[in-house]
């Protein structure tokens, strides 16, 4: 098993309902983590997610670029440097502005049972 990532070597993927949106996932079931996923995202500007909402926490720090969030009625704007969470079932909407692509690490973590 391999235990280093080099994120150029790993296929981006879009994900679905986001546009302008490559996402690379580096730490996931496949290397036999089975608790969260890594993944590292590039949004073009203007592209994001419509208002969606996940089954489990989501974490995402801000490599570089800038974004819009909106998360239970209230919109921010994040730059490098800076973390948001989503905990799971609230809805959000992402979109990244300014003229250069937003560079980001997203934490996705384990989908929540409805009994828990």
């Amino acid at each position: 098993m391999e235990y280093v990532v080099r994120v150029k070597d790993v296929k981006p993927v879009v994900p679905g309902g986001h546009t302008g949106t490559k996402n690379r996932p580096l730490i996931n079931e496949k290397c036999g983590i089975n608790d969260f996923i890594l993944n590292y995202g590039e949004v073009e500007p203007a592209g994001g997610a419509v208002p969606h909402t996940h089954p489990y926490d989501q974490a995402c720090y801000i490599l570089g670029g800038k974004l819009k969030l909106i998360i239970d009625g209230k919109t921010y704007t994040l730059e490098e440097g800076m973390v948001y969470f989503v905990p799971a079932g609230v809805e959000h909407q992402v979109e990244a502005i300014g003229s250069e692509p937003l560079k980001a690490l997203i934490i996705y973590g384990k989908e929540r049972q409805s009994d828990e």
